[in-house]
């Protein structure tokens, strides 16, 4: 099943300093997930087969399950960024999966912290629909997504965040089934337990023992107005960087009027940086090679220390 990758930024730009954000865009990607029966779990009678998935039924009456965002991987040195809504894909087939009363609850709450100690401090801000209106999405499939907005853009961290899905706990049997990528290549979920108590999905017994990548999926904003960098993210118009899909050899193209200092980087999906290069130029182009790295989605990031772009890449060699 096609999934969407974090929301990252893209060349954005606002050529109205009054207005409080920009849209960024997000940006589409694939992913392996994998369906698992449940089955019943004997020390709690009430974990029967309406659960069905990795982060299945509620019947733990866990509170809340968090999705790490690296600020310096999604959205860079951009200031002022906020979230305006948080997309979650969930997972319901016939009686298995996302359901409840139509009153009860599932939010979005977003917290401070990071993937080594978990979120921290009280939610920074928070929003929710009603189980009616998540279930409005399920007629598309037994995998649907859904939108939660906040009434107000929500300012995050510029070192990240945590996109929480706050779940129902108001009777037997009301859950929220989360998509989680299968086999991710590094943790990003933490779960609140019943007694309010964070833990890494990687800990055992205290929880899943593996780590988790969930698909929920922040949208952010940014504010250009009053800081010190220009009100036009411009570098893009003058940045050109291809092939892509790239075999390995990447190029970039800058047609600048007057000479910069430009630094660029190509990421991979865990932050690290697999390749680097400045130099001063006007008409130029620069030469990265990541033909040594995995095939995949990498990321990269050219800036005059001004501006800055992101740009997705596929490496497929």
């Amino acid at each position: 099943s096609n999934l969407k990758q974090p929301s990252i930024l893209i060349g954005s730009k606002t050529t109205n300093t009054a207005q409080t954000c920009d849209s960024i865009q997000t940006v589409p990607g694939t992913a392996t997930i994998t369906v698992a029966t449940a089955g019943t779990d004997s020390t709690v009678p009430t974990c029967t087969v309406v659960a069905g998935y990795v982060y299945g039924t509620n019947c733990y009456d866990d509170r809340e399950k968090a999705n790490y965002n690296d600020g310096p991987t999604w959205y860079g040195s951009v200031p002022n960024v906020s979230v305006t809504a948080v997309e979650v894909m969930f997972w319901k087939s016939g009686t298995q999966g996302t359901q409840g009363i139509s009153t009860a609850t599932v939010g979005i709450k977003l917290y401070a912290g990071n993937i080594t100690t978990g979120p921290t401090g009280a939610a920074l801000g928070f929003t929710s629909n009603t189980m009616a209106s998540v279930l409005t999405d399920s007629v598309t499939g037994d995998f649907f997504s859904h939108t939660f907005n906040f009434t107000n853009p929500v300012p995050v961290p510029a070192a990240g965040f945590f996109a929480s899905v706050s779940l129902p706990t108001h009777n037997v049997g009301d859950t929220a089934v989360i998509v989680c990528d299968e086999n991710p290549s590094a943790n990003f979920v933490w779960e609140r337990d019943n007694d309010n108590s964070w833990h890494a999905v990687t800990e055992t017994p205290a929880s899943w023992g593996g780590p988790g990548n969930l698909v929920v999926i922040p949208k952010y904003c940014f504010n250009l107005s009053g800081v010190g960098i220009s009100q036009n993210l411009g570098i893009s118009k003058n940045v050109s960087i291809f092939p892509n899909p790239s075999n390995g050899i990447v190029k970039i193209s800058t047609t600048f009027l007057s000479e910069e200092n430009i630094s660029a980087t190509i990421t991979n999906m865990l932050g690290q940086v697999v390749a680097s290069s400045k130099k001063n130029v006007m008409i130029d182009v620069m030469t990265l090679d990541i033909s040594n790295q995995v095939n995949g989605v990498y990321f990269v990031s050219v800036s005059n220390g001004i501006d800055k772009m992101v740009t997705r890449l596929v490496l497929n060699k």
